[in-house]
């Protein structure tokens, strides 16, 4: 089990780290490789290997690698846990995986982060 957690812990600390350039984010690894040009309006650090990016107004994710896995379509988006994301889809929330995939159609008009699992969701 040991010889399992080093093998990833190279992995999980990878660094990439957001920059700025015309009014725009970015992204870059620890050494100052471009890994995204800035292209986005806003964009959040990297949580659970994936990172929030924003436009034309709406929300998608990029992976550790910065390649754009799920477009910009939603109006929120909240960070991955447990390979499952809550995003607002029109005037509705549901559930996606990590490929944009639907676990749960948006039927809710609230849903909260998810705490020990579990997502508190209002209909």
């Amino acid at each position: 089990m040991a010889y399992l957690l080093l093998l990833m812990l190279p992995f999980s600390l990878v660094a990439q780290n957001r920059f700025y350039a015309a009014g725009q984010v970015g992204y870059r690894d620890a050494s100052g490789k471009l890994l995204v040009e800035a292209r986005y309006e806003a964009g959040s650090e990297f949580i659970n290997g994936f990172a929030i990016v924003v436009r034309n107004g709406l929300k998608g994710y990029i992976n550790s690698q910065g390649q754009e896995i799920i477009a910009p379509k939603y109006r929120d988006a909240f960070p991955f846990s447990n390979g499952t994301a809550i995003v607002q889809f029109g005037d509705l929330y549901g559930f996606i995986d990590i490929v944009g995939q639907w676990k749960v159609t948006p039927k809710y008009t609230q849903a909260f982060p998810f705490s020990e699992g579990l997502s508190r969701v209002k209909k």
